[in-house]
This record gives structure tokens, C-alpha cells and sequence, in this order.
């Protein structure tokens, strides 16, 4: 096949699956990449900024880059949250204009079928709606501007109230191309179960299950002798809720508290901040690590008796995998795609998001008589088993050759 890969991805989960699956796909397949090259300029809904490189290098494994240049507005980026919105709203247009002329090239380039990866941006890609050629889009988790209010609300059983319907109607305009993009899609795969409910919610869409996986030659247990340490590999945002890891330590008696180590590549400042105060403020022993590459991560994760992730509502998450894949079992909160990667009891221990349960489960698989060794090595298996690229990658074939197919 021919495959035209879009995406404008610079960091994050979303990046490293493009990678891995370009990387199985082009060994049988004649695969180009059509991105626009966002400058870094503004942060992201959650204040977090983008690193300041990637370790992903795509120019080995395709035929062709073809590369477009950013098309946003140069208004400042400054300013309240509801000017950002507003900003948004007016990058619309030439986001519009630059994604029709690359649907135009892909489609007079004789591709068979579309990979299309989700936008910084919008979310959904909106060269969907331009495409004639057929795409398969995977869709991580619903737009979190658009959606997430509602979907909270809905999960907790409440009525979303006056205030989140004005801002459903601030934001229209990105709503309604977010769902006319996603029901564009010839097929659209999702991540967990967790994000296909989402999906059937925010777009009318039915998606089609497609777990990501892990690099188990990279991801591996070397052996070493583990710290008295937890180790958090995300993003540093409230969207990943470092502060209620902090909170969990603090829960634990001093004389037994191990060190929490936050490793990340990108950060809020101002979040940066706040868990470094409310750390000396509780007296937990903080470290926190930035630029690792995966190598540097591995060692971190073999090296520490723990893996903590704690992010609100997350919807699948490689690093639960990642740390299984070390033998490092984790602790997180029972809800999101953790449920579906983490078998509780098993590979690992899941708790409701509350500080005083997350340290318990901490302090019991500190304990030199509990269960590690029995999670570790039951973590390795389950990655080998199931989590592994080669087979989601084969998977991913097989739903494009039917995407391609269907034009037939």
C-alpha cells in the first residue's frame, strides 16, 4: 500500500504511537508524512509547554516529509483564559484553508489510504472532512476544551448546570467542527474501552478498539538493585495530578516515607512550583528529573522499588506498561484506561483518588514482605502476552487495508 501518515504531534503518547507504527508499517509499505510545523509559541488548554526537542526521528523510516508551515493567526498569546478561547476560535479559518490544501495533495498523490493522527490543535484533524482518499483516524480521547466538563459531570451523575452551558456555546464553533471532522473519519480507532464510550458520547461514532503497545526490547527489567523510591513518569500538569501523589507520600509515616521522583519532559511552570511547596510543606522528599530519554527512564524505573500515576480521567497511558514492562509494579487511581492496563492485585495495585488510600497502597508494596516480586514478575508477563507492537501494529494494518478496500 501506499500510506499517507498526517500529524503535527510534538511530544506525548500520541507522538510515540505514530512512531512505533511507521516504524512496522514502512518495512512493507511506501509511507509518506504530511505535517504542519507548529511553532512553540503558545501552551497548551493545560498550561503545559512543549519540550525543547523530541527524540523522535521519522526522517529514516518514510519516503517523503512534506512539511507546511503554521497557519495560525500572529495575534499575541497572552492573556485570560477566555482570550485564548477566543484566539482559538480565530485560528479556525487558516488551520481550515492549510489542511484543504494538504487533503488536495494527498489525494492527487495516488495514496490508498490515510493514517491520521489527532491535532495539537482542534483535536480532531480537520482535513478529515477534505479527504477523499479513505482515513483511518485514531482518536486518543475526546476534544478535553470541548468535552471533559461535560464528561465529568456526566460520570459523577451531575446536572452540568448554567455554567458549563455558557461554555458550550463559547465554544461551538470548535464543537461542532470537532464532531463534523470525527463523522468524516471512514473509520476512526480509539485506544480502550474507556475512550470508546467517550467517542459514542461526544461524536455519534462507534470506534474500533485498538490497544497501543510497548517497545519490550527498550522496556525491560536489566536486573538492578531497586531504591526505596517512587518513580511518576508524565507530563507535569493538573491534568496529571502530581499533587495528590505528593499528598499520598506525606501519608506515610517519616521514619518509612520513601523519595518521589517526577520525571518529565514538559511542565506548567506554575504547577512545577506549587508541588515543590506543597512538598517542603509536608516534608516529602522530592526529586524532580526533566529531558530523560528512554534509556535514562528505563534505568529509573529498574532502579526504583515503585511507579506511581495518578492523571484525572486518563484514557489508556503507555506509562502503566512501560513501568510493567520493568517489572516495576505501579500504583494508580482505579479509574480511566488504567482499569483495563493494570490488573489490580495482580500487576499492580488500583485505589479511588484519595490521598490516605493511594499511600496505603504505597507503604504495603514497600513492605519487604509483600507481594513485589510476585506483581513484578506477573507485570513482565502480562506486557509480553499482550501489550506488544508488533501485534497492535499487525492490526493496524489489517484496519487500513480495509479502509483502502472500501473505495474499491
Amino acid at each position: 500500500m501506499r500510506i499517507a501518515v498526517y500529524h503535527n504531534q510534538d511530544f506525548g503518547g500520541a507522538l510515540r504511537v505514530m512512531e512505533e507504527y511507521v516504524r512496522r508499517l514502512s518495512k512493507n509499505h511506501e509511507v509518506d508524512l504530511f505535517q504542519i510545523e507548529l511553532d512553540s509559541r503558545p501552551e497548551d488548554i493545560y498550561g503545559i509547554k512543549p519540550p525543547r526537542g523530541s527524540d523522535f526521528d521519522l526522517s529514516s523510516l518514510v519516503k517523503k516529509i512534506r512539511r507546511f508551515p503554521d497557519p495560525r493567526t500572529r495575534f499575541p498569546r497572552s492573556g485570560s483564559n477566555r482570550l485564548k478561547l477566543l484566539l482559538r476560535i480565530l485560528d479556525l479559518p487558516g488551520l481550515e484553508r492549510a489542511q484543504r490544501a494538504m487533503a488536495a495533495e494527498i489525494d492527487s498523490g495516488g495514496y490508498d489510504v490515510v493514517y491520521v493522527q489527532p491535532c495539537r490543535l482542534t483535536q480532531t484533524p480537520l482535513i478529515l472532512r477534505h479527504l477523499r482518499t479513505p482515513t483511518v483516524f485514531y482518536c486518543p480521547e475526546p476534544n478535553r476544551l470541548v468535552f471533559e466538563r461535560r464528561l465529568t459531570a456526566l460520570a459523577e451523575g451531575r446536572d452540568p448546570g448554567l455554567r458549563l452551558a455558557l461554555r458550550r456555546m463559547l465554544l461551538y464553533p470548535i464543537e461542532r467542527m470537532d464532531v463534523r471532522n470525527t463523522q468524516a473519519a471512514t473509520k476512526v480507532i480509539c485506544n480502550s474501552l474507556f475512550t470508546a464510550k467517550q467517542i459514542r458520547i461526544c461524536y455519534g461514532r462507534e470506534p474500533e478498539l485498538h490497544y497501543p503497545g510497548v517497545d519490550s526490547a527498550i522496556f525491560r527489567d536489566l536486573g538492578l538493585l531497586r531504591e526505596r523510591r517512587v518513580v511518576f513518569v508524565s507530563a507535569l500538569g493538573p491534568n496529571k495530578d502530581q499533587l495528590t501523589a505528593v499528598r499520598a507520600i506525606a501519608t506515610i509515616p517519616q521514619e518509612k516515607r520513601p523519595r518521589l521522583i517526577l520525571a518529565y519532559n514538559r511542565c506548567s511552570d506554575s504547577y512545577r512550583s506549587l508541588l515543590v511547596t506543597e512538598a517542603r510543606r509536608l516534608s516529602v522528599d522530592l526529586e524532580l528529573r526533566e529531558g530523560l530519554d528512554d534509556a535514562a527512564v528505563v534505568d529509573l524505573y529498574n532502579r526504583s522499588r515503585l511507579a506511581m500515576f495518578t492523571p484525572v480521567w486518563e484514557p489508556f497511558g503507555l506509562i502503566p506498561l512501560e513501568a510493567m514492562a520493568c517489572g516495576t509494579p505501579l500504583v494508580g487511581v482505579a479509574e480511566g484506561g488504567l482499569l483495563e492496563t493494570v490488573e489490580h492485585e495482580k500487576t499492580g495495585l488500583l485505589v479511588p483518588r484519595d490521598p490516605d488510600q493511594i499511600g496505603k497502597a504505597v507503604a504495603s508494596l514497600l513492605d519487604p514482605d509483600s507481594r513485589w516480586q510476585e506483581m513484578s514478575l506477573a507485570g513482565i508477563e502480562a506486557v509480553d502476552q499482550k501489550w506488544k507492537w508488533d501485534i497492535t501494529a499487525a492490526r493496524l494494518e489489517g484496519l487500513l487495508l480495509e479502509a483502502a478496500s472500501s473505495q474499491h
